[in-house]
Formats: structure tokens, C-alpha cells, sequence
């Protein structure tokens, strides 16, 4: 998926650096070329991933990364799921926060029991009543999706997808100049994210108008405290056509439900506030999805001095 498959890949990247010692390989760090619109243009970025040194030859492992440091001297690097240790030498590289545009973590519960449920396993309530309620919860998602058999409102209609088609080549030539650096959302992208490994299979699901999609979400699974939800990876819609995001994660919850996902956990991306405002049941908690840059200053400049648009998903997220 990082390399073979990636339809961004140029043989002239290195795939990743190899520390070895006394015959043996003590380290490893990939390297994973993602397409992005920068301030305006599109240029391959690089991605760190899976930056591993045994313990013995840890203090050598900074090798490894300047190796990366080197091959992106002229791009942006992404590092987006750093641990601790490797998090702190990474800032003293004088790495940067993405400035992702959201500041609250939020997950929705398909119904009161479901949010009841999850206060109880927290709180620590008994047993029977926390039996009780998943039960409450179960009953009333079938009652309900009994009652709304599709998922549709008005002149929109929410799918899920196995394929990103033609629609989402256009709606990015449509929508590419909202943002002057975001990720470079076509169906090549679209495709390879989400399917080109049965093992990291994610969930797709675009919001029609008719034959136009007029935006699309990826989610993949997330276990919270013993029970799946759908956690949101990418949010891309068409600004300029109102309630979008609104309507796609309506749509998204009803699928959820339907397949005894408990809710949806999500950051309060600017096109899904509102809807996520106006539910009751939830936990909100302080978000950060924790992901740094790095890049030449001037196109670090020119990126935060433009328009700009981060999800979850950046970097590694899902790969």
C-alpha cells in the first residue's frame, strides 16, 4: 500500500533507511510520498512512519531521521503519530504543529441508551443496570431503523461506496480552490487510501445530489471502551452547497446504527458544528490530533499565510 500501490510514488524516493550494526538490522524508517496542494501547487510531500531502533542502539537513531531531513529538504514532512520519546526529539528539530482546524474531540451516541450505557461503564454503575441498558439500546435502534428504512433527505442521498468514481475528480476541480493547501483529494487519492489493502479497509460515503457528489467522508473503526464506533478520518465537501456535512452525517449514523456501530467519533470540523452541536448525547473532549510539519520556511510561511485545511487522516493516520 506504501509504495507498490502508491500511485504517487517516484522511483527516485527512497522507500525508507536501514541502521545496522555488527551484521544485523537494529533500526528502520519509512518513507511515504503523498501528493498535497501546497500554497496553491501541487507538490509531493513525504510522510515518517514506523521509526523503529532497538533499544540497545536507540541513542543512533537520529541517523535514521536525518536521513529523512535530508531527502525532504525542499518539501513538507508529515510526522502524525509519534510516541513520546520519538515526539520529543522530533520538536527539538524545530518541527511545528499542523494547524488543524479544529479544537474538540466528540463522540455522538446513536441513542440515550448507548450514551447512557457508556456514562455507566465509566462511572462504574452495576453490572445488571449496565446489562440492561445496552439492552435498552439495541431495542431502540431497531424500532427506530424500522421507521426509516433509507438514507435520504430531501434531494440528497447518502451512500456507502466501494469505489471512488469520476464524481470525485470533479468535485475536487470544483471545490480545489477553497483551501490553498489541503491534501490533493481526486479519486486516484480516494482509491488508494481507502482500498488498496483488504487488511486497512475504510469506510466510504459520499453525499449526492442526483448524479453530483456534493462531498464524501472516510471513517474506519474505533473501539471505545469495548465497543465499535466510526471514527472520522476525512471530511471533504462543497462549501458552497448548504448542509452538506450536516446531511452526509446524518446518513453516516443511520449506517452505523444499521450495523450495531454504537455512534460516531469525529472533531468538530467547521462543516459538521452545527450538527454536532445539536446532539444531546455525547462526550466532548479537548482535540488534538497531535501532528507536526516540517518544510523550508519560506513555503511554511506561504501555506499558514493562506488558506489551509487538515484532517485526522494527514500523515500515516490509516495507513
Amino acid at each position: 500500500m506504501w509504495w507498490d500501490k502508491n500511485p504517487f510514488r517516484e522511483d527516485s524516493i527512497p522507500r525508507g533507511w536501514l541502521l545496522r550494526a555488527e551484521g544485523r538490522i537494529v533500526g528502520f524508517i519509512s518513507c511515504i510520498p503523498i501528493l498535497f496542494q501546497l500554497a496553491g501547487k501541487e507538490r509531493l510531500t513525504l510522510t515518517v512512519s514506523s521509526w523503529y531502533v532497538t533499544p540497545e542502539y536507540r541513542k543512533n537513531g537520529l541517523i535514521l531521521f536525518l536521513s529523512v531531513l535530508r531527502e525532504g529538504a525542499d518539501t513538507i514532512i508529515w510526522n502524525t503519530t509519534l510516541n513520546n520519546l520519538s515526539g520529543a526529539i522530533v520538536e527539538r528539530l524545530h518541527y511545528q504543529p499542523i494547524p488543524y482546524p479544529f479544537s474538540q474531540r466528540i463522540l455522538v451516541f446513536s441513542s440515550i441508551f448507548a450514551w447512557l450505557h457508556d456514562v455507566s461503564i465509566i462511572r462504574r454503575w452495576p453490572i445488571g443496570l449496565q446489562w440492561r441498558l445496552g439492552s435498552f439500546h439495541q431495542w431502540y435502534v431497531r424500532i427506530k431503523l424500522l421507521l426509516s428504512q433509507k438514507y435520504s433527505s430531501g434531494p440528497w442521498q447518502v451512500k456507502q461506496l466501494n469505489q471512488a468514481g469520476v464524481a470525485f475528480d470533479h468535485l475536487w476541480q470544483r471545490t480545489r480552490t477553497a483551501f490553498s493547501t489541503t491534501r490533493v483529494r481526486n479519486a486516484t487519492y480516494v482509491n488508494w487510501y481507502c482500498f488498496s489493502v483488504p487488511s486497512k479497509m475504510k469506510l466510504l460515503f459520499g453525499c449526492f445530489q442526483g448524479e453530483t457528489l456534493a462531498g464524501y467522508a472516510i471513517f474506519e473503526r474505533r473501539i471505545v471502551r469495548g465497543y465499535p464506533y466510526l471514527e472520522c478520518l476525512d471530511l471533504w465537501v462543497d462549501s458552497d452547497i448548504d448542509q452538506v456535512g450536516g446531511v452526509l452525517f446524518d446518513g453516516v449514523m443511520q449506517w452505523a446504527a444499521r450495523n450495531e456501530y454504537r455512534g460516531l467519533s469525529s472533531f468538530d470540523y467547521p462543516w459538521v458544528r452545527s450538527w454536532l452541536n445539536r446532539h444531546r448525547f455525547k462526550v466532548v473532549t479537548p482535540g488534538d490530533a497531535g501532528g507536526l510539519m516540517k518544510g523550508p520556511t519560506e513555503l511554511l510561511q506561504a501555506i499558514l499565510q493562506g488558506g489551509y485545511y487538515f484532517v485526522l487522516g494527514e500523515g500515516d493516520q490509516g495507513l
